[in-house]
């Protein structure tokens, strides 16, 4: 309780995986504190955050989901609820192509349905920051995102079990950012390995 009254965002918005990962925690002593520094952190890395818990709001976990939902309440005031619920609209869209049943013999998908629905989405005036668009977290560059703008109308279904697509989303700057987006499975440590991998690349 001490760390979470004193801690800088800075300073816990580098724990925020681990920080979504215990959101469920089963003793409500330690939820309440997790939920407190959950919401400091939103408060200064909206973005960062939206995107850590969209995954979570959709989880089949129902207490998870819960507690988001009362994390996104309290942040009301904050942050536009319109723009939760179009951020929430848009990650409802990305699982709808991640769930896409695939036969074997095929492996490009067309995505011009889901495209005309993402361009509804991004008729609105928010901007949907792209996922790990930088490594560490500090009040100097909590603004340093590029903004996702839509996505290429075909992706990739991988050959391997689950059928994982490769996604080709579209940036603000007129860059391109490629998103693995994979069905049943848990992608935790996936994402803290390829952040790893980011970090390692950046410094070497």
């Amino acid at each position: 309780s001490r760390f979470v009254s004193v801690a800088s965002t800075a300073q816990a918005v580098n724990h925020l995986s681990q920080l979504i990962s215990r959101v469920g925690h089963p003793k409500s002593n330690d939820a309440a504190l997790i939920e407190q520094l959950l919401l400091k952190i939103f408060l200064d890395y909206s973005d960062l955050t939206l995107w850590k818990m969209g995954s979570v709001a959709h989880s089949i976990n129902e207490i998870r989901r819960a507690r988001i939902s009362i994390i996104f309440d309290k942040v009301g005031p904050t942050l536009k609820s319109f723009e939760i619920k179009t951020f929430l609209e848009f990650c409802r869209l990305l699982i709808s192509i991640c769930d896409m049943t695939v036969s074997t013999d095929v492996f490009t998908l067309n995505l011009s349905k889901e495209v005309r629905v993402c361009k509804r989405i991004m008729s609105s005036d928010m901007l949907i920051a792209a996922p790990n668009s930088i490594l560490i977290y500090t009040p100097e560059n909590k603004e340093a995102y590029d903004y996702i703008r839509g996505f290429e109308d075909h992706c990739v279904a991988l050959p391997s079990l689950q059928r994982p697509k490769k996604l080709r989303f579209v940036l603000n700057n007129s860059k391109h950012m490629i998103a693995l987006l994979k069905p049943k499975d848990d992608l935790r440590k996936d994402s803290r390995f390829m952040e790893l991998c980011r970090l390692l690349n950046q410094n070497f």
